[in-house]
């Protein structure tokens, strides 16, 4: 029998142990979660005389969620309590955002409506969402409660007019307003322009006297509008029936309303005016200068239609103030009011 040579086995020991040692593999990466449960937040809410609008904001990118709103009927005095008994739940439809119906999607708002709550009543609401490919909750929402109060007084009686800086919308305030209701009365202002298909609020955070003065309209254009009154309790708005007020077309000889911010910024060259362009058509803009001893320099020869403006003729370390006004867009484009002024002192170059 032929031995074998020692060097043979030799290098079998080697080839196996080359082949058992551990084979190496990438690692594994781990895997992120991409479940994201949305908000069950409700942020606000509006009694109307046809019903409770509640709100909250969703995100344009969530998906494989629905909204439940459940609701409860409780004591007029146990609002926000913390030790109240649990009472059986009312769940509305769920609430899909890609398809929101009963709801309304405005934006990234949901606004579901209730229409079957009763003045003089409290109620708790909560948001529920619901995973669609689950079937179950996955989130409840912090209670939301609302005491139902009285609505306020409705405008029965009001005017429009046409004049040359605008529109002036008047209103009179209810004589039956209880006086609780009427120091904290405000009222919201719309109008609807000639084919429109829906309102527009002009008033901001809610006016507070009985007049109004639309001085953004275009001339020769048909506006109609609307006042509606309204009051807050605790985080609810109360409104009131809307009132048709009526319509008014603007005069051709309107002035345009000057620009509503203006703002100085240094530049390379001197010194640049900007401002928010109005909202209606205009012919151009005109800037002014005022120096510190009160002399006012108009510094356009011709409107710019756009800003900036850059003024080069300016000193270091001096104070200027500026201010811009709009012209009519049709000849011979006359010149409306001008902005509030905005001062700076020149320190940026020499």
């Amino acid at each position: 029998m032929s031995r074998v040579p020692v060097w043979c086995f030799s290098a079998i020991f080697i080839l196996i142990g080359f082949v058992s040692c551990g084979k190496k593999t990438l690692p594994v990466p781990e895997l992120k979660s991409t479940y994201h449960v949305p908000e069950a937040i409700i942020e606000k809410a509006e009694y109307r005389p046809d019903g409770l609008y509640l709100k909250w904001k969703v995100s344009k990118e969530q998906k494989g969620f629905c909204f439940v709103v459940e609701k409860v009927e409780i004591p007029w005095k146990g609002l926000s309590c913390i030790d109240c008994p649990e009472l059986p739940w009312e769940q509305s439809k769920c609430v899909d955002p890609a398809f929101p119906e009963p709801a309304v999607r405005i934006g990234d708002w949901l606004i579901w409506k209730d229409d079957r709550v009763m003045v003089g009543h409290a109620y708790r609401f909560r948001l529920v969402v619901f995973d669609l490919t689950k079937r179950r909750p996955v989130k409840y929402g912090q209670p939301y409660d609302v005491r139902i109060p009285s609505t306020p007084p409705n405008v029965v009686k009001g005017d429009v007019k046409a004049g040359k800086e605008g529109i002036l919308i008047t209103w009179f305030i209810p004589s039956g307003a209880k006086d609780a209701i009427k120091k904290r009365l405000r009222f919201r202002v719309e109008r609807m322009a000639d084919g429109d298909t829906g309102w527009t609020r002009l008033d901001g955070a809610g006016c507070t006297d009985s007049s109004y003065l639309d001085g953004e309209v275009t001339p020769g254009k048909l506006y109609t509008y609307r006042v509606t009154p309204y009051y807050t309790i605790a985080s609810l708005e109360v409104y009131g029936k809307p009132f048709v007020v009526g319509k008014a077309r603007a005069q051709d000889t309107v002035l345009p309303p000057p620009p509503k911010t203006v703002w100085v910024v240094p530049g390379k060259k001197g010194l640049e005016v900007h401002w928010l362009e109005v909202t209606v058509p205009v012919g151009g803009y005109h800037v002014y200068r005022k120096e510190s001893e009160g002399t006012i320099v108009r510094l356009t020869q011709k409107p710019i239609m756009h800003p900036p403006f850059v003024d080069t003729n300016v000193k270091w370390n001096k104070v200027y103030s500026y201010a811009v006004t709009s012209l009519s867009p049709n000849p011979p484009h006359r010149e409306g009011l001008a902005s509030s002024w905005v001062e700076i002192r020149n320190v940026f170059f020499k």
